[in-house]
């Protein structure tokens, strides 16, 4: 599968934050990211640990070894690699994560529709599936991996390419 920019990855991880955020979230998918070109090559643009940066896909890949999905623009859509640059060296949202998966274990058990606490929201740090979805929606802190896979599935804008 050739990758394009703007593709959105939809992942699968083997690390234990992986499967901490599968049981969390009750889904299917761990991690999003995004496909970007600089400089005529493309990266994979997303948050980690390590917070918000571009990789080669190469290295990426090595470096988390995720199956995934990706999903397209069905028509042309302005680039968005600058826009996603502006957050390279952006901190990951630790606690705003830990905040999110307790919220969303808490969802799935009680059945409730919580949201997140002000101080989580738009605090100019990120979880992956939060900096994926900000391009795109006016709550992007409310958005789980498996959440971006479900949007993207009912948006008429993007198809599901492999």
């Amino acid at each position: 599968m050739e990758l394009k920019k703007n593709d959105i990855l939809v992942c699968v991880g083997r690390s234990a934050l992986s499967k901490a955020i599968l049981k969390a979230t009750d889904g299917v998918y761990s991690h999003t990211a995004q496909v970007i070109e600089l400089n005529g090559e493309l990266f994979v643009f997303d948050a980690q640990e390590g917070g918000c940066m571009p990789r080669s896909l190469k290295q990426w890949q090595y470096d988390f070894n995720y199956e995934f999905l990706v999903f397209r623009h069905i028509e042309q859509y302005r680039d968005l690699s600058n826009w996603f640059m502006q957050f390279s060296g952006v901190k990951y949202d630790k606690k705003g994560l830990a905040v999110g998966l307790f919220k969303s274990l808490v969802k799935n058990i009680f059945k409730t529709d919580s949201t997140m606490k002000e101080k989580y929201r738009n605090n100019g740090l990120f979880w992956c599936s939060e900096l994926t979805m900000k391009p795109y929606v006016s709550n992007p802190e409310q958005f789980t991996p498996q959440d971006v896979y479900n949007w993207l599935i009912d948006n008429a804008n993007f198809e599901k390419v492999s």
